[in-house]
C-alpha cells in the first residue's frame, strides 16, 4: 500500500501534523494479499511530528512486513494470531511530500 503524505501546518500544542495528500489508496508493486494496514491509516491520515509513530496491522502468521517513508525502512513479521507493528522514528516538520509505503 502507498500513501503520499506531506507534513503540513496545521499545529496543536507542539504536534505539527501530516496529512495524505492523495485522494486514492494505491497498491505500491507486489503485495501480499494478507498485509493489511488498520483502517486508522489511510488518506488523510495524521502523524504526530517529533514522536515515535506506531503503525500496524494484520498479515497471515510469520508474514514478513516493511513500512518505510522518509527514508525509513522498518521491517517485523506478524505473530501467531497475525498482528504486526512497527515503530517509526520521529521526524521532523517538512513541506515537503512524504510517501509512506507497506508491503
Amino acid at each position: 500500500m502507498k500513501w503520499k503524505v506531506h507534513r503540513g501546518v496545521a499545529e496543536l500544542g507542539t504536534a505539527l501534523l501530516v496529512t495524505a495528500a492523495s485522494s486514492l489508496v494505491q497498491a505500491q508493486g507486489p503485495m501480499h494479499a494478507s498485509v493489511a494496514v488498520s483502517p486508522l491509516f489511510g488518506n488523510q491520515m495524521v502523524l504526530q511530528r517529533n514522536a515515535v509513530d506506531p503503525v500496524w496491522g494484520t498479515a497471515a502468521p510469520g508474514e514478513p512486513v516493511t513500512v518505510s517513508i522518509a527514508g525509513q525502512r522498518v521491517k517485523n513479521v506478524a505473530n501467531a494470531q497475525g498482528d504486526w507493528m512497527v515503530k517509526l522514528a520521529p521526524m521532523k516538520a517538512t513541506f515537503k511530500p512524504l510517501t509512506l509505503k507497506i508491503r
